[in-house]
């Protein structure tokens, strides 16, 4: 004769626990992987917006470029470095 298990034994089998922990973990906000909008504009030595510089979160994939007047809006986390290249012409 099988054994009879109670609700709260069932409900709280191993094989249950873990899909819901999964779930329960996914949707749980992470500090250290808050994002922030960062912007700002960009400016040569005269103080004139720079178009087109490259703005990059270090060690990411993520990235932008500044707009005609020289501004930027990125996604990144509040300890992220910002890497800024530009190749112009004189």
């Amino acid at each position: 004769m099988a054994k009879k298990l109670s609700f709260r034994k069932k409900f709280f089998s191993l094989k249950n626990i873990f899909p819901l922990c999964l779930i329960l973990f996914a949707f749980l906000p992470v500090s250290s992987f808050a994002q922030n909008e960062v912007s700002g504009i960009v400016k040569d030595n005269s103080g004139g917006p720079l178009e087109n510089v490259s703005v990059m979160v270090q060690g990411t994939t993520r990235g932008t470029t500044t707009d005609v007047t020289g501004k930027f809006s990125i996604s990144a986390s509040s300890n992220a470095k910002l890497i800024f290249s530009f190749t112009g012409y004189e």
